[in-house]
């Protein structure tokens, strides 16, 4: 069995948190303009990407890109697809054809990635170390980007949505750095070059002055310094461990379920009276001491819903695509 990494557990735990507040600010709440929504918005999905390419410990062969495929659409299809398109109302039509699907976007972008490291096979042939197999590496991962940028440019808006391209394309920086990153090592180095992580920080002020100022063209820099701060914190504390830490990482580990489920309890959750009676009275620190506050528990009992679906072994290969390794097998 694969041993999982601490410190990416809670890294986990907290990024899909993130992503849950800004849904459940959003959504539940209703404010659009709230600054908590605004400051996760930053770096969340940039994050979540970028965890989703480092816990790749190898560049995947055909047979694993398809467990890992059927693994994500699974729940893509019948959980989103199917099952929250019913419960608000909507239709598979929508479903396919809209940009984010629903919010479930994520699982097709990543199939995506997965199968744009199949040619990485070619440039790993000589391990992972020498300058030659690093810099085939970078040309590789640039090569990719503009071959999403092109297909993309090709496609109208309709098609780039029904693919999922436009969102790959936006995207694959992050998880190819998180697969660097657990290739070389490269968050072991950051923690050995403490500058990096200051450079980012000073970064971080201006840099969000500006974006809030509305010079939008700096989103990837800002996220990339999050990412690293982040990275750099978490993996600080690896040997340590807290009360707080523990549950981050539990919450980590059931990572798919809060992700597929937390839409539903989100979406019969309406809190937008109670929101606005907030933001009118100024109470912004209450308002985010409530997001956070039912998103932890949103997290829990997704994590719980998802423990308890797989106690059968019929919804697990169904819902997670366990049966596609029996076929395999």
């Amino acid at each position: 069995m694969k041993q999982r990494v601490e410190y990416i557990d809670r890294l986990k735990g907290f990024a899909i948190l993130c992503v849950v507040i800004g849904h459940f600010t959003l959504w539940a709440v209703g404010r659009h303009n709230d600054p908590l929504h605004d400051f996760v918005y930053l770096y969340h999905m940039p994050l979540f990407f970028f965890l989703s390419g480092i816990v790749i410990s190898a560049v995947p062969k055909p047979k694993k890109v398809l467990i890992k495929a059927c693994h994500f659409l699974c729940p893509f299809f019948l959980v989103g697809g199917l099952a929250y398109s019913a419960y608000i109302n909507g239709n598979f039509h929508d479903f396919i054809w809209g940009q984010f699907k629903y919010g479930y976007w994520y699982l097709q972008s990543l199939t995506l990635m997965y199968i744009l490291l199949l040619p990485f096979n070619w440039t790993d042939f000589n391990g992972g170390g020498s300058r030659s197999a690093i810099l085939k590496d970078i040309v590789m991962a640039i090569g990719v980007y503009f071959f999403l940028v092109i297909i993309n440019g090709f496609l109208s808006s309709d098609y780039s949505a029904l693919t999922g391209i436009g969102q790959a394309r936006l995207y694959w920086p992050y998880f190819i750095l998180g697969f660097f990153s657990h290739k070389y090592r490269l968050a072991e180095r950051l923690m050995s070059y403490n500058v990096v992580m200051s450079l980012a920080m000073i970064f971080i002020f201006p840099a969000c002055i500006l974006y809030f100022s509305g010079f939008s063209h700096i989103y990837n820099l800002l996220s990339l310094a999050f990412i690293i701060i982040l990275v750099y914190l978490f993996k600080s504390r690896e040997g340590e461990t807290s009360a707080i830490e523990r549950e981050l990482a539990r919450i980590g580990r059931g990572t798919l379920d809060v992700y597929i489920f937390h839409y539903f309890v989100i979406s019969t959750v309406h809190l937008g009276a109670f929101g606005q009676w907030l933001e009118n009275s100024g109470n912004w620190l209450l308002l985010g001491i409530v997001n956070v506050s039912v998103s932890i528990i949103i997290a829990y009992i997704c994590v719980g819903f998802g423990k308890l679906i797989r106690q059968s072994n019929l919804m697990d290969d169904v819902l997670y695509g366990g049966f596609i390794k029996r076929i395999l097998k």
